[in-house]
């Protein structure tokens, strides 16, 4: 039985071929990552750490931002990352950044598609592919030094495919390798990709007779020893990996939501991380055995099991999904790819001025959406790109009203309040939550629900004995035991104004 598509269908794709489908793909997908909102409140830290380096030179020595934990060593993760994003940050503000971002985001799956394009004469395959492969990290898109992981992922699985001499590919191996890790320090799950493809390379060339051998895989097996020694090539690498599974452990304790497993029950259905946001991933998973199913003759086995594995890790941690997507990739190119075709001549010969007019038309949503939310303030809009818990009101009237000193601080909002209150305050809380222990966040939550939790009952005496705080920073609807506290006319304490950012801040100061 022909695996090729019915004349029909090979008809209307030919057609379709004739434009630069490949090229508006990408340019559609990078556009759709401006239609996200910045949800990621760590990154005003991370750009905080990032200026210091930038003005400084260095690494602080010790935690900069937390009251209390100024004698606890500061291990530097991330910091490529965040002194590239606040580089950009400084040229262009939030809109650079995003699309800077974006680009870098999108660069790592644009990549692997081309290759693959590269491989064929028609380019809807390789279009498809994309956009099936990009499915599962599009609810988890946003401005994260994670996006230089997916960068360095997608550039690797490219460099495995290219040909090229023994050293020149162990050397960029190797930068491309450091690279990643000192911008994000999961250069270890290089190995999902790596380690299947050596094996199955490996034992392909050990089975066969001594004298049709051929050269050994030493590209594949140098990538692989490269990425392990890799992940101790940055600043303190013990300190690296005991920070990572600290704060592996220390989320799931939390239950937050992207280090648990996909069909994790515990979140509501609708939601930025809820059961419909991770439905592109379930997708994604439901349609992968299909396409090995139909188009079993075409895979490479090694290819499967890597699309397997990360499959695996994604269904127990969804933060994988993003990295599942590059697997997915290849799969599904030659599920689609046609065995034997001729392209047909483009239908848009000037197809690098439609391409060119369809990135604009993305910079265009990204630089219209920050236009339209600088023109609204103080009311926010629905197209504002930054998600409406941030509390950007409160801590600007923070800045004018609030001397230093230390700020108790809702866990969530802690970051953006040290971006903007450095070196003058001191945090409670900055979402950090591996620089806690557990009984540290059980003290927490007694005393922002001013419950009995874990054992502790924490008053708001208790509070303000342990930060001595010149003012309270917090979260409607999260922290309202402690804000009712504050709120009794004998406790010390009054609102700065009524609340900010649409009623969901409240500042708390001394009467």
């Amino acid at each position: 039985m022909s695996i090729d598509s019915p004349r029909f269908v090979a008809r209307t794709l030919a057609k379709l071929e004739r434009l630069p489908i490949f090229g508006l793909t990408v340019a559609v997908l990078f556009g759709s990552l401006f239609l996200k909102y910045i949800h990621d409140v760590d990154m005003y830290w991370q750009l905080q750490l990032g200026e210091i380096l930038w003005r400084t030179g260095r690494f602080p020595a010790t935690e900069p931002f937390l009251f209390g934990k100024g004698d606890v060593p500061h291990i530097p993760i991330c910091w490529l990352a965040q002194l590239i994003d606040y580089g950009v940050w400084t040229l262009g503000g939030w809109p650079l950044l995003q699309l800077f971002d974006g680009a870098v985001w999108i660069g790592g799956y644009a990549a692997v598609a081309w290759k693959l394009r590269r491989q064929g004469t028609w380019a809807w395959p390789a279009a498809l592919a994309l956009l099936y492969g990009f499915l599962p990290s599009y609810t988890y898109a946003s401005i994260r030094p994670q996006s230089f992981a997916l960068l360095g992922f997608g550039l690797m699985m490219v460099l495995t495919w290219t040909p090229m001499k023994l050293w020149k590919k162990l050397l960029l191996g190797a930068g491309l390798f450091v690279i990643w890790q000192n911008a994000h320090p999961s250069v270890l799950t290089a190995g999902a990709w790596l380690g299947p493809l050596t094996i199955g390379a490996v034992v392909r060339w050990w089975r066969r007779p001594q004298v049709e051998r051929g050269a050994f895989p030493w590209d594949l097996l140098g990538l692989s020893v490269f990425a392990v020694a890799s992940s101790f090539a940055c600043p303190y690498p013990l300190s690296t990996f005991e920070l990572a599974r600290a704060n592996e452990q220390m989320s799931k304790f939390l239950d937050v939501s992207e280090w648990k497993p996909l069909f994790w029950d515990a979140l509501a259905p609708m939601g930025q991380y809820g059961l419909d946001a991770r439905g592109s991933a379930i997708l994604a998973l439901a349609i992968l055995p299909v396409l090995v199913a139909v188009r079993w003759r075409r895979m490479k086995l090694e290819e499967v099991i890597c699309a397997l594995v990360l499959a695996a890790f994604t269904w127990q941690m969804y933060r994988f999904a993003c990295f599942l997507g590059f697997a997915l990739i290849p799969l599904a190119y030659r599920a689609l790819a046609p065995v034997s075709a001729v392209s047909p001549p483009p239908l848009v010969r000037s197809w690098k001025w439609l391409l060119a007019g369809a990135f604009a038309i993305a910079v265009g949503i990204s630089l219209t959406r920050f236009a339209i939310a600088e023109a609204a303030k103080p009311d926010r809009t629905p197209v504002d790109p930054h998600m409406h818990y941030f509390p950007f009101e409160a801590v600007a009237r923070m800045k004018t009203d609030v001397p230093p000193g230390t700020v108790v601080t809702d866990f969530f909002w802690g970051g953006v309040a040290a971006r903007g209150g450095y070196p003058n305050w001191k945090v409670s809380h900055d979402g950090r939550y591996y620089l806690f222990s557990r009984d540290e966040w059980d003290w927490y939550w007694a005393a922002m629900s001013q419950q009995c939790i874990g054992g502790f009952t924490v008053t708001l005496d208790d509070v303000v004995k342990l930060y001595n705080p010149v003012a309270f920073l917090l979260h409607v609807g999260p922290d309202d035991g402690l804000i009712a506290k504050l709120d009794d006319p004998d406790s010390g304490w009054k609102r700065l104004g009524d609340s900010f950012d649409r009623g969901q801040a409240v500042v708390f100061v001394p009467r």
